[in-house]
């Protein structure tokens, strides 16, 4: 072997020595993503040409609701602000939901439905 193959071939292998811990498959566990950091949602809107207010205003919610959004759950400002970064809102907050559904919305139908179990009409 030339001195170019093997070399090619040591560079191959330490490649995929790296790929094998490398986490190549989007549908990690819950646990193992974290949430974007407000300041990178914030700066990935400035870059897309919306401050947090213009946001919440072309939305039609309160000027604040953008904002809000980035410290507490609301799933229908997720949704518009996962829209205008081109990403679902599960990408953005994986805490938040789980299977592509706020965690939020599981609860209150879990509920729902064991109230219904307990007061049958």
């Amino acid at each position: 072997m030339s001195d170019g193959v093997k070399n090619n071939k040591a560079r191959i292998d330490v490649l995929n020595q790296d790929n094998k811990f490398s986490n190549k498959n989007s549908s990690t566990s819950l646990s193992t993503q974290t949430d974007w950091h407000p300041a990178k949602i914030k700066m990935e809107l400035e870059i897309r040409g919306y401050t947090l207010v213009k946001l919440s205003n072309e939305a039609g919610y309160h000027p604040s609701a953008v904002g809000r959004c980035l410290r507490v759950s609301w799933p229908s400002v997720e949704l518009v602000i996962a829209q205008t970064l081109g990403v679902q809102p599960d990408e953005i907050w994986p805490s938040r939901y789980m299977n592509g559904i706020p965690k939020s919305y599981q609860v209150r139908t879990r509920e729902r439905l064991d109230w219904q179990k307990t007061n049958p009409k």
